[in-house]
């Protein structure tokens, strides 16, 4: 039996990247053809407006939505799945999985949403007692090893980068109401790089991202300017690049702010050693990214370290192997009676 996947992109590389990462591990054990439809909200301000009546089953929730979300295609098929990631399409998952009385999967935590409102939600902490909630260590992700491995080999040829190198990443992503950064901190963090750079001897790829504010950008861009120990920098808001694939599979060692789950997991299933970075100023992190982040650190999978620390603390640490992630698309199947 096939099993038809549509797949909601809200245009947000880390979440459309756990979506194709959870259909990729279902192909392993099932017939799958995918569609993907990607949706932008026209009037994002009024985002709340449309979640309240999509949450009370309202027919104003399906106007709303028809009025005010943009989807790049007419989904003419009906799915047998709907997979998606990201708080801006709890609302289409929603109303598509009414539409056509089929299943659902969030990956995440859909705030604002009931579990109820979802077949099956997919996350790195529990979110309750319901039982359509599989927890897992990390969510699968687009990429694999093999494919790490060919995007690198291309990356070295494209850039004209020494295969020679020894390369580490430094993926930042940008302050939340618990996650605060200052100046001091990525001028520590620069000179950190330095350093290590010259301590071991290896050569830095370094990316931004889209959470990353402009400011921070043009920050490091002039700290980071003519620095011989940056080999390949991208500041994504300045000049977006798809290069995380590459990145890791040309990596040794990963550090990443703490803010982002989405970078520390995709990390992790690419089976890197793995430093997390916070600020002295760091607040009480919501309660399943509290969760993940102790859960990686506790069993060996990550390192968190305050950037201002980086000099006095930092060892190289062998990867402690992380849980098989090879029983997740049956347990999906299984729960969704697939």
């Amino acid at each position: 039996m096939n099993i038809h996947v549509l797949i909601i992109n809200d245009g947000r590389p880390g979440h459309v990247n756990q979506s194709f990462g959870i259909v990729e591990s279902l192909k392993k054990e099932r017939s799958i053809t995918e569609e993907v439809v990607d949706i932008s909200y026209r009037l994002k301000v009024l985002r709340p407006l449309i979640n309240f009546f999509v949450k009370r089953n309202s027919y104003l929730g399906n106007i709303l939505n028809l009025c005010l979300v943009k989807y790049s295609k007419k989904i003419d098929v009906r799915p047998d799945l709907i997979v998606s990631s990201g708080g801006y399409t709890c609302a289409s998952s929603v109303l598509l999985a009414r539409t056509f009385q089929t299943k659902n999967i969030f990956l995440g935590t859909p705030k604002g949403y009931s579990l109820a409102d979802f077949s099956l939600v997919v996350s790195t902490a529990s979110l309750g007692a319901e039982k359509n909630n599989l927890v897992v260590d990390v969510m699968p992700q687009r990429f694999d090893k093999v494919g790490m491995r060919a995007a690198a080999r291309e990356f070295l040829t494209e850039r004209r980068l020494n295969p020679n190198y020894v390369y580490w990443s430094l993926l930042i992503g940008g302050p939340t109401h618990y996650y605060k950064y200052t100046k001091k901190d990525w001028e520590e963090l620069v000179v950190a790089m330095n350093e290590l750079a010259d301590k071991y001897s290896v050569k830095w790829l370094v990316s931004t991202s889209r959470r990353t504010p402009a400011k921070v950008e043009e920050a490091l861009s002039q700290l980071l300017r003519s620095n011989p120990s940056i080999t390949y920098s991208v500041f994504y808001n300045q000049k977006p690049e798809k290069c995380l694939s590459a990145f890791l599979g040309l990596s040794s060692y990963a550090f990443v702010t703490e803010d982002s789950t989405s970078m520390l997991s995709e990390v992790v299933a690419a089976g890197l050693p793995l430093v997390s970075l916070h600020s002295e100023m760091i607040g009480e992190p919501d309660g399943g990214h509290l969760q993940l982040v102790q859960r990686l650190s506790n069993v060996g999978s990550m390192k968190r370290m305050c950037i201002g620390d980086i000099l006095q603390n930092f060892q190289p640490v062998k990867l402690k192997a992380n849980k098989d992630q090879s029983l997740i698309p049956n347990m999906i199947l299984n729960e969704l009676g697939l």
